[in-house]
């Protein structure tokens, strides 16, 4: 493989012979599991990124239908998401359609986890599952590593790509400069800007200086995470996968604001109208929850189920999809499956053919 951004180079390369044996020229080659290209770019690497991922979110996608939604999401966590980030802070310089297509994978296994409706917007699939974006979290382990090389905690091989700091390089300082910035290098090509030390300073310096200055990288972690990710509440997750499969699956849908009502269906040109069939009014979530006549006596069965686990609840929309921080799980799981039941009773997601769910 000749690596050179003049193409007329790649027609006259040279011929080199090993053992007799004439060489071949190759556009790519992978190497230590990751794709390089002759042309710097990744394109290549996210097609086997994609084609791997895809395949296990297959067998995944052919599980599902037999195994909890907590089991689905340890399978993405520990299986399919590591293979999507291997060696990430070395190709994370992609095209904005190469980040795409990699935010797609989370996509559409977390669309296998929850039961999501096709087109359910990505933002409402990765609040569900308390996910951060798989750019996100390149961003995060591209800083992780420049805070070891920073403080001199990488292996010696690594040391002279430490960046200089900025007050080393300049005698005068900037309003934003602080001890641990760093001065950016002078890039001309756009591969250069997009590889990790230019990439990575800038990130770098963009951090408070709180964060730049924190020397254990235990701490650097702790404290990013708390400002700039998502922390997983364990609570919600298990009160999210209560229920039975069906039933949990339409409970999602509709915490995701993107199920089988007429709010949704009109959306996507199955309705021609977002109106409630019976009142006449928008048929969201809330109003099919709280308001809709048409299911009266089953919402007056649900809120008596409700009295009983805690009389002074106060019952609202965001009571019946996520539950209550102030209920202990065992009485989360009742009101889950209490509104489960109300979903049930009511009938309203009941498909011969559902063509928003492929």
């Amino acid at each position: 493989m000749l690596i050179t951004n003049n193409k007329t180079d790649k027609c006259q390369a040279p011929t080199i012979i090993m053992n007799n044996t004439e060489l071949e020229i190759v556009r790519s080659q992978k190497h230590l599991g990751v794709v390089l290209s002759d042309d710097l770019k990744w394109s290549k690497h996210v097609d086997h990124i994609q084609s791997k991922a895809n395949k296990t979110i297959g067998m995944l996608k052919a599980a599902s239908h037999n195994m909890p939604r907590q089991c689905l999401e340890k399978a993405y966590t520990t299986v399919i998401r590591p293979t999507v980030e291997y060696a990430s802070p070395l190709w994370d310089g992609l095209s904005v359609q190469d980040t795409d297509r990699l935010e797609s994978i989370q996509y559409h296994a977390g669309r296998v986890i929850t039961g999501a409706m096709k087109y359910t917007p990505k933002t409402n699939v990765n609040a569900e599952l308390q996910l951060d974006s798989l750019a996100t979290r390149r961003k995060a382990s591209s800083l992780q590593i420049m805070h070891r090389m920073v403080n001199d905690n990488v292996p010696e091989h690594l040391q002279t790509l430490k960046p200089r700091l900025r007050r080393e390089v300049h005698s005068t300082g900037t309003r934003n400069t602080t001890n641990k910035t760093l001065d950016q290098p002078k890039v001309r090509l756009q591969c250069a800007q997009n590889s990790f030390i230019p990439r990575t300073v800038s990130l770098w310096n963009r951090l408070p200086p709180s964060l730049q200055n924190t020397e254990s990288l235990a701490s650097f972690k702790s404290q990013y995470k708390k400002q700039y990710l998502i922390v997983p509440n364990k609570f919600h997750q298990k009160v999210r996968s209560s229920g039975t499969k069906s039933l949990n699956i339409k409970h999602a849908r509709l915490r995701m604001n993107w199920c089988g009502l007429n709010s949704t269906l009109s959306k996507i040109g199955i309705t021609d109208s977002k109106n409630c069939d019976t009142c006449h009014k928008s048929e969201t979530t809330s109003h099919y929850l709280l308001h809709c006549t048409k299911y009266h006596h089953m919402r007056q069965t649900l809120l008596n189920e409700i009295n009983t686990i805690k009389p002074s609840l106060k019952v609202n929309t965001e009571l019946l999809l996520h539950g209550s921080v102030d209920l202990d799980l065992p009485s989360n799981y009742r009101l889950m499956n209490a509104v489960q039941q109300y979903i049930h009773e009511t009938g309203r997601f009941q498909y011969r053919s559902n063509p928003t769910n492929t």
